[in-house]
């Protein structure tokens, strides 16, 4: 039963209503809510801005790294892993980019590569969008399949503002 659908007891209404008897209002007028000016027609002028992006869900950072081997989770975090490829994502929109990660990665892994650098800059103050919004694309369809790790670059490699995106193998077929 919620706070709402409680009754008061007969003593709580007793001692309520003897409390609302001796309330004295402060002013002799009576309340008046404050009036709404009326909407205003809206006048020409710049759009309004976008609404804020929602979260991205946690990325599938530096965890990933424990499915690994020891020796490639090393590596890959070292920056000591060969790089198969790379993706700036640098000027682009939201939508640019995530088209152009997924053909990337759809290419690499059918040519078999293994390890791709994805550059997506820091962004300005507060991080960019491209960052935070990577992990999200990483994870959904077709590349939740392919990508094994995702960790933050080697400083050599651009560090916060770039990722190594460990695929996975080809299938060989008997």
């Amino acid at each position: 039963m919620s706070w709402r659908e409680r009754r008061l007891s007969a003593e709580e209404a007793a001692l309520w209503d003897q409390v609302t008897r001796q309330i004295k209002p402060l002013t002799a007028r009576p309340y008046a809510p404050p009036v709404k000016p009326p909407p205003r027609r809206a006048a020409p002028g710049p759009a309004a801005p976008a609404p804020p992006l929602p979260p991205a869900p946690p990325a599938p950072l530096a965890q990933d790294l424990t499915r690994l081997d020891g020796g490639l989770a090393r590596r890959l975090s070292r920056g000591r892993y060969p790089i198969d490829g790379r993706l700036d994502l640098h000027g682009l929109t939201q939508a640019q980019a995530h088209a152009a990660l997924d053909r990337c990665l759809s290419g690499a892994a059918a040519a078999g590569k293994r390890c791709i650098l994805v550059i997506t800059g820091k962004g300005l103050a507060g991080g960019g969008v491209l960052r935070r919004m990577l992990p999200r694309w990483l994870a959904q369809g077709e590349n939740r399949l392919r990508v094994i790790a995702v960790h933050p670059a080697h400083v050599r490699h651009g560090g916060e503002g770039a990722y190594y995106v460990l695929l996975r193998r080809p299938r060989r077929h008997a």
